[in-house]
Order: C-alpha cells, then sequence, then structure tokens
C-alpha cells in the first residue's frame, strides 16, 4: 500500500541504519497507515559487500521505536529483496500481523579494510566470507565476485538451450528500459542496445561488461 526509495549511489553516503530508518519512515507515511499498525519487518542484510551487519533487523526495529511481533533478515544473493517482500507477504497473509515492511538495502564501502579494522582482522574475515560464499574449492582460488559463478551458469544455459550472446544480452536491454523509467534509478537517463552490450569488453564470457549490473549503494 506505499513505498518509498533512498538516492542511489556508488557508496553509501550515510549510515546504513539511517538510511534504513529514513526510507522505512517515508513508506509508511506514503502507506497512509498508522504507525501501530506496522507489525512485522523483514530486511535484506547490508552487508553483502563485507560489512559486518550482525543483528542489523532487531537494532532496526528498536531504532524505528515499532511494536513488532515479527522480525526477519532474509539473504539469498541477488533475490534478498524479493524475498523480504514475499516473506513480508506471507506474514500478511497468514493473519499473524496487519501491516509489514519489506525492505531490501545494500552498502558499498569505499574503503577496504573499513576504517579503523585491523588489516589482518580484514584478511580472515575476507576468507571466512569467500569459502563459506564459494566453498572450500573454489574459494581458495581467491574468488571474491559473484560474475564468474553468473558466467559459468550462462555458459550452461547457453550448452543446454543452444542460446547465444545476443539473446542473454536481451536480459540487459530489458532491465535498462524499467531504469529509463525510473528516475532515481543509477543509469536513467542512459540508452542500451544488444549491440552496445555486445561490443562493450568482456568480464568473464559469455559475460561482457554491460550484461552486469552496477554495484549501488540504496
Amino acid at each position: 500500500v506505499g513505498g518509498a526509495t533512498s538516492a542511489l549511489t556508488k557508496y553509501m553516503e550515510q549510515p546504513a541504519m539511517e538510511m534504513a530508518r529514513a526510507t522505512i519512515e517515508s513508506a509508511i507515511a506514503d502507506s497512509g497507515l498508522a504507525r501501530d499498525r506496522i507489525q512485522a519487518l523483514a530486511v535484506t542484510p547490508p552487508g553483502l559487500a563485507g560489512h559486518n551487519t550482525a543483528m542489523f533487523v532487531t537494532r532496526l526495529g528498536e531504532h524505528l521505536g515499532l511494536d513488532l511481533r515479527s522480525l526477519s533478515c532474509l539473504e539469498n544473493g541477488g533475490c534478498s529483496a524479493a524475498l523480504a517482500l514475499r516473506w513480508a507477504i506471507f506474514e500478511v497473509q497468514s493473519g499473524r500481523c496487519e501491516a509489514a515492511v519489506a525492505l531490501g538495502i545494500d552498502q558499498r564501502l569505499k574503503e577496504m579494510p573499513a576504517k579503523g579494522e585491523l588489516v589482518d582482522a580484514f584478511i580472515d574475515r575476507t576468507i571466512h566470507n569467500t569459502t563459506s560464499v564459494y566453498g572450500p574449492y573454489e574459494g581458495s582460488y581467491g574468488l571474491g565476485a559473484p560474475i564468474p559463478y553468473y558466467a559459468m551458469s550462462a555458459q550452461r544455459y547457453m550448452h543446454d538451450t543452444g542460446a547465444d550472446a545476443s539473446q542473454l544480452a536481451w536480459a540487459a536491454v530489458r532491465l535498462r528500459e524499467h531504469a529509463n523509467l525510473n528516475p532515481r534509478a543509477m543509469f536513467h537517463d542512459k540508452k542500451l542496445s544488444v549491440e552496445e552490450i555486445l561490443e562493450s569488453k568482456y568480464l568473464s564470457p559469455p559475460l561482457h561488461l554491460a550484461d552486469c549490473s552496477q554495484f549501488v549503494s540504496g
């Protein structure tokens, strides 16, 4: 019944907790609901880029001053925000709560290690995160980005279906069309064609630079 977005930037320009609070407050205002009708909160972890955000949803609920019946933090890579929305819908459908808020958030840190973090602590955390996501086999080779994994999936899809790179490119073209309709999207004013995608440099075949999404905070 209501929604809001923050500004989208490459790096986080304010603390994640404050950005989340301001966005949720705007969404509640847009919905016209009284605050006491919000009884559930589902968020994605803002630390997918490697920043410690333990118990983020619990602290956010307290920060908002909402009397909540249900809290959840959902993470599954790029579909995390959709899962948070689905969970919020299920909570309302089940009758557990009258209204729920779903929040998708990501923060990118300009400084790595984070300011004040000891280098050895940063290395330990990075190794742990990499092996947790990519397993003991690929993780040991230092794989720290999702693009090679998506590239392997794309190669398998092309092998199984006979699709070519120009057909894969239509996914990015269609998503850019959506961005052109959103004034707050990072590439709102930039069109994209299949030809431009195929002419951009390879990151990990068959994926070109323009096939891949921009890292964004917001």
